[in-house]
């Protein structure tokens, strides 16, 4: 089975090049496979480093507060950061925490033994959903120290599917996987792995620490005080249509839009139907007219600050793929709005059952759930997400103590380069 699996990747990379002449995302992938091989050289002089994999930049986030925790903890241990997608590695290419960022090699043999005979890592660290089957069994075979963190399996997830019981078993080969919810666990008991742990999402510390953060953008500042303000984050096309009907209908209404992508297209959308209310951040200077409703933030880095300035929130991508990240506004204890395509995510599941998250299915339903929202009708949301972020607090300390447990951080770790 796992001859089958190599042949549909390599299938997988020929097809990927054919694309690429028509794709740009998909032709940035194919040249970051060359960037991961030149980058062994860099590899082989790190001393027995820990090696993250991330899918892209959601996942990052949720390595971030792992890797800084041990940095601060650990400041001679070397790490590794590999991204699949290009816009992860694009955005945090020059994150300065670890030694190295670079590229995940297509998920073949050849290239796991060649990829970890160069980096020779003491662990490796995968989160959330990435299952890559191949560097699995090069990792389990040479006895690395291996985790899953911040694991989520929906029901309906892949794993769970008669025809994916041999996959399945393979999770056996982490030492172990730090699941997000009991709900994971529950999909998972059915293949009797005895590795599992519920240990929650490390995001949570990591939007409480940029909450924390100072703030000091006073331009900002000023536009939302006195001001009933949404804050609408990640957003794509397809969001403005439900945006609209809200801020037409409440003409007092202010926002801030931070797109997931900085394209033209969105930025003129907006423009078309605001014109001279409408400002972009690299615009302002001083004081902002009054007549202005509309702040469009044209630069990356900024959302998980933002939320702070909201009366409410929106987070895009549930009227596309899938809703962005709703725990960057929801640690301000602000109602967070979405989408319908949310059913992955288990802290949108929670927040819609403690009442602090709306799912929207169009404008007149976000209208109609926005109005309904009273000042104490707030003040009772706020006090439900501060109980449930206190409530989730923990995972970077407990997966941190299962690596001192290990002596993943006390020691370093010679992987034998037994034959594989």
């Amino acid at each position: 089975m796992l001859k089958v699996y190599s042949v549909a990747i390599f299938l997988y990379a020929i097809v990927a090049k054919i694309l690429s002449l028509f794709n740009s995302k998909i032709e940035q992938w194919v040249l970051g496979q060359k960037i991961w091989r030149v980058d062994l050289a860099q590899l082989r002089v790190l001393q027995e480093p820990i090696w993250f994999h991330c899918a892209s930049v959601g996942e990052f986030e949720q390595a971030r507060p792992l890797i800084e925790a041990i940095r601060a903890q650990f400041p001679d241990i070397s790490m590794v950061i590999t991204f699949y997608s290009p816009s992860g590695y694009k955005l945090r290419r020059d994150y300065g925490k670890v030694d190295l960022v670079t590229y995940m090699p297509l998920d073949l043999k050849v290239n796991a033994l060649r990829f970890l005979d160069a980096l020779n890592p003491r662990a490796v660290i995968f989160v959330k959903y990435e299952l890559w089957f191949n560097f699995m069994d090069v990792i389990s075979k040479r006895k690395i120290p291996f985790v899953l963190v911040c694991a989520h399996f929906q029901k309906d997830h892949w794993i769970s599917k008669p025809y994916a019981r041999y996959f399945a078993k393979r999770l056996m080969q982490f030492d172990k996987i730090f699941l997000q919810d009991k709900l994971s666990a529950n999909v998972l008991n059915n293949y009797q792995l005895n590795n599992l742990k519920v240990a929650g999402d490390t995001r949570f510390e990591r939007v409480q620490q940029v909450a924390l953060a100072q703030f000091n953008d006073d331009v900002l500042i000023e536009f939302a005080t006195n001001s009933e303000v949404l804050v609408a984050g990640s957003t794509w096309m397809s969001d403005i249509e439900v945006l609209i009907p809200v801020l037409e209908a409440n003409r007092n209404l202010k926002i801030i839009v931070a797109p997931h992508e900085l394209t033209i297209d969105q930025q003129n959308k907006w423009k078309s139907y605001y014109k001279s209310e409408m400002l972009r951040y690299s615009e302002l200077s001083g004081s902002i007219n009054s007549n202005v409703r509309l702040i469009y933030i044209d630069c990356i880095g900024l959302l998980s600050k933002l939320y702070r300035l909201a009366t409410y929130t929106y987070v895009g991508g549930g009227f596309g793929y899938n809703v962005h990240n709703t725990l960057e506004a929801a640690v301000y204890g602000k109602p967070v709005f979405f989408g319908p395509k949310n059913k992955r995510f288990a802290e949108i599941q929670s927040l819609k059952a403690i009442g602090a998250g709306f799912e929207i299915q169009d404008g007149a339903d976000f209208v109609s759930k926005l109005n309904s929202l009273t000042p104490e009708l707030r003040i009772e949301i706020k006090s439900q997400l501060a109980q449930y972020f206190q409530a989730n607090i923990g995972a970077v300390q407990t997966i941190l103590h299962w690596m001192v447990e290990s002596e993943v951080l006390e020691h370093k770790k010679t992987p034998s380069k037994e034959e594989v």
